[in-house]
């Protein structure tokens, strides 16, 4: 249920962001999305990840993403543990600016603590309707204050997007 809340809001937020012309609305398809975290020799999978894609195909640049993550749904124990689960039970990633030559500026939030990062990203579209994002980013633990975690945190996803609508254009 709170999945489903939480689809329908970035949803709605993605639409709702007045999206340039040209651009389309996409949802990511969770069920084929693969978002990993890598913290020191320990890595795991994010099960449940909801997210919206704003896509201009003219400009795959101009894109914008906003993903939700749920900590408690990391496959690795110890990686649930470090990241807090229990009381920061989601992470976001929510673009700032559009991507300028496969770099994407976001604010990735983890245990309520926002940082800008920047995400080295690439666009394939599969078909009319689908779009696969690859992303990756390497953050600083400390940056988060992830308690018993120094060093890095890598962040690779790769997500196939798929139409929810097209943006009408302007009068």
């Amino acid at each position: 249920m709170r999945r489903l809340l939480l689809i329908a809001v970035l949803i709605a937020t993605a639409a709702s962001a007045q999206p340039k012309q040209g651009t389309s609305t996409m949802q990511l398809d969770s069920a084929h999305a693969t978002v990993t975290v890598q913290v020191g020799g320990t890595q795991g999978r994010f099960e449940t990840v909801a997210g919206a894609l704003q896509y201009d195909p003219a400009n795959p640049n101009a894109s914008t993403l906003l993903l939700s993550l749920d900590a408690g749904s990391i496959q690795n124990a110890a990686l649930r543990s470090a990241f807090e689960a229990e009381r920061f039970p989601e992470l976001r990633i929510a673009s700032t600016a559009s991507a300028k030559a496969g770099s994407l500026p976001v604010a990735v939030t983890i245990a309520e603590i926002t940082r800008p990062v920047i995400f080295q990203v690439s666009f394939k579209p599969v078909s009319r309707d689908v779009v696969a994002l690859h992303a990756q980013a390497v953050l600083k633990s400390g940056d988060f204050h992830l308690p018993g975690r120094n060093g890095d945190i890598a962040v690779v996803i790769d997500a196939p997007f798929d139409m929810v609508e097209p943006t009408k254009p302007l009068p």
